[in-house]
């Protein structure tokens, strides 16, 4: 007898085991757990990288240890189940140090670097002792009380210039009453590398563009890309897609193309452009019909190595007050102008800040190239062709005074009952695509810390995948589609 029931037993377990792995993997309630801890690791989370932008804190009060981010950015893996979910919902438990802003964010291009961001702390707004309405999850601070709806606001917005936006857009469509078409074509002969996002204006006139651009085949791999064009809802209203020159080698022999895009009857508007390519991707030229031709918070100069016998200087325009320019070439080290102050860059692969204090459009000068410039603003190549349909998009500088900021527009929730200095769990929820494939990969961004010098605590990552629960017949076939036999 007790041989029978030990020899069931044995048999009851690994079943019993299968059933429950089988569950997990299932995962009927539509939920699904992952939790990461500096004593404790999971296969579904990597931890914070790279290695030299974290620090290993001192323990806490309770013994439990936690990392310091000391540079911006980080970046943390995230392995997804067999099973397909819906959505990921990731916590950070954190606590910002003299840090004004603190992002979460899931990369949705790789060819392009762009992520979409969820705000976890913004000090500005924390401290933002304005009068405040809030409506469907949107909240407007007003200096001085002038609007009782968001409503009101929306129906007659005040000038853009007074607007302040994190995490937000202005449901108000920018229109240019007075606006007429150039009537003629601009050329802008410029070498700009990798990935670019510009706006131009569009009324009563088609949309043409041509551009070139030359595969330089520097590294090694395939160099696809593409060029969008998309409407003010952000729909694509043009798409068009190159491929590799068959040249996957970093054998420096360039190959040169061009795309001519002429859309008619479109609406009236602001319309986006996007050069999407990879860093061997240079874009030479670009000839436009339209009066504006701005690109969006970077210029990434290219050298003209290959290209022109000798350097040239570029000339830009902006808008931005808070710039990050590098360059990687040592030929390339420089003294760039902008506005009337100059930044040295002496130093390779090396950040450089800098703070325009000139209102307005100010010039800038490269005298070689071959430099990447970030910023808070627009940029063009003609005074002409500047413009700016978009409110003040907030970020760790602002400064509503000195920026005239009497607006602030936000889906930002501050933490509730949160004392400064204590931990906060922050996180959002980001939908999974189904092209992803066994990984998804998040960053956690923290601007300005190399101005504030602060730093971000980061005590756990709690992730949660989810779908819609299953009910008992789609259980059963969830475990049919898993036996290797069938049923």
């Amino acid at each position: 007898m007790i041989r029978r029931l030990i020899q069931l037993i044995i048999v009851i377990i690994p079943i019993g085991l299968f059933i429950w792995l089988l569950v997990i993997d299932i995962a009927p309630s539509g939920e699904r757990f992952a939790v990461w801890r500096v004593d404790h690791h999971t296969p579904f989370i990597d931890r914070l990288l790279p290695d030299q932008r974290v620090q290993v804190g001192q323990e806490t009060q309770e013994g439990i240890g936690y990392l310091s981010i000391i540079e911006d950015p980080v970046y943390f893996g995230v392995h997804l189940p067999h099973t397909d979910f819906d959505q990921i919902s990731v916590d950070l438990t954190m606590r910002p140090i003299d840090q004004p802003i603190v992002e979460l964010g899931l990369l949705r291009d790789v060819t392009s670097q762009a992520y979409e961001l969820r705000p976890l702390y913004n000090a500005f707004i924390e401290n933002l002792h304005w009068d405040v309405l809030e409506q469907d999850g949107v909240y407007l601070y007003q200096r001085v009380q002038t609007y009782d709806s968001l409503e009101a606001f929306y129906t007659n917005p005040p000038e853009r210039s007074h607007v302040g936006v994190y995490h937000a857009d202005m449901e108000t469509p920018y229109r240019m009453p007075a606006y007429q078409p150039l009537g003629a074509l601009q050329t802008f002969d410029v070498s700009l590398r990798g990935y670019h996002k510009a706006i131009t204006y569009i009324k009563d006139e088609p949309f043409d563009l041509s551009v070139s651009w030359m595969d330089m085949n520097r590294t090694a791999g395939a160099d696809d890309g593409v060029i969008r064009v998309r409407d003010e809802d952000g729909e694509i209203v043009y798409e068009y897609v190159f491929e590799d020159d068959a040249n996957i080698t970093e054998n420096q022999i360039s190959h040169d193309a061009e795309a001519r895009v002429v859309l008619s009857d479109l609406d009236e508007g602001v319309y986006s452009m996007e050069f999407s390519g990879t860093s061997d991707i240079f874009w030479r030229s670009f000839t436009t019909a339209q009066r504006y031709f701005t690109f969006v918070n970077k210029i990434a100069l290219a050298d003209d190595v290959g290209y022109l016998t000798d350097p040239r200087s570029t000339t830009f325009y902006t808008n931005a007050k808070h710039l990050t320019v590098q360059t990687l070439h040592a030929d390339s080290m420089q003294r760039l102008t902008v506005g009337s102050d100059d930044i040295s860059v002496d130093v390779t692969h090396e950040k450089f800040f800098h703070t325009v204090d000139d209102s307005g459009v100010v010039s800038g000068v490269s005298p070689v190239g071959d430099i990447e410039i970030i910023g808070d603003g627009k940029f063009t190549f003609s005074p002409g062709a500047f413009f700016d349909p978009d409110p003040v998009t907030m970020n760790a500088y602002t400064d509503a005074d000195v920026q005239e900021i009497d607006y602030v527009l936000t889906t930002y929730v501050s933490p509730e009952d949160w004392i400064p200095g204590q931990w906060m769990i922050r996180g959002g929820t980001f939908d999974l695509d189904l092209g992803m494939q066994n990984e998804v990969k998040f960053t956690v961004s923290v601007p300005g810390m190399e101005t504030y010098q602060g730093m971000v605590d980061v005590l756990g990552v709690d992730v949660t995948f989810e779908k819609e629960p299953l009910d008992w017949r789609g259980f059963l076939g969830a475990v049919r589609d898993r036996l290797p036999f069938g049923l």
